[in-house]
């Protein structure tokens, strides 16, 4: 009977991704069936996550040691729960490769070798309505979620544009008509934990 492991590289990541793997985790897991018996409650985690990204921001904002200190304590507090989870949903799923990996966490069976994603990309990019785009995305094998990410100054500087589970159709929201968006994506997942950015496609928002 094959045994599989969970690729747990969290700690690894830099914060702003390790927030996104986060908030991925916690859409995974929200009503999966398959994990019932959380030893960190997603409430719990959420705030974790919630504190993180708040001392992330005031380090960001004010630099100094005592900021830093507490960004890494928030840090720690939250790869200290993701561990537990990933031990957990570890132990429930070990024989089930599509179980574990419905968790949000990457998995891999024991001796196999730890493959890259393949980048995505965007098969179309449309006018959904007023203020929104509809991306569709090519499925990558592994990946557990897509990331997007827009710009408005033809690729200088870029803007997160949310994450989603499936790639099939992905609405982005609040944006301002008659401004033209570069759009990119990539995969979440794999043993690297991201893909590459694909290439951008453009288009103007009505």
């Amino acid at each position: 009977m094959k045994r599989y492991k969970i690729i747990n590289d969290l700690p690894t990541l830099g914060d702003n991704d390790l927030i996104a793997r986060v908030k991925i985790l916690i859409i995974c897991l929200t009503g999966n069936t398959a994990f019932t018996a959380l030893p960190v409650a997603l409430t719990a985690l959420q705030a974790l996550l919630d504190a993180f990204q708040t001392a992330v921001n005031n380090m960001a904002v004010y630099g100094t040691p005592e900021y830093t200190a507490l960004r890494d304590e928030a840090r720690e507090l939250l790869l200290d729960a993701t561990r537990k989870t990933s031990a957990y949903v570890q132990s429930v799923a070990l024989n089930s490769l599509s179980t574990m990996r419905s968790s949000g966490f990457d998995a891999l069976e024991p001796g196999a070798p730890s493959v890259p994603l393949e980048p995505t990309a965007i098969m179309s990019l449309s006018n959904l309505a007023s203020t929104q785009l509809l991306a569709r995305l090519l499925a990558v094998d592994n990946a557990v979620a897509f990331e997007l990410r827009l710009s408005t100054d033809g690729g200088k500087t870029w803007v997160s544009g949310g994450i989603s589970r499936q790639a099939r159709r992905i609405v982005l929201s609040n944006l301002t008509p008659g401004t033209v968006y570069d759009v990119s994506a990539r995969g979440i997942g794999g043993s690297t934990g991201y893909s590459d950015w694909c290439p951008k496609v453009s288009l103007m928002c009505t």
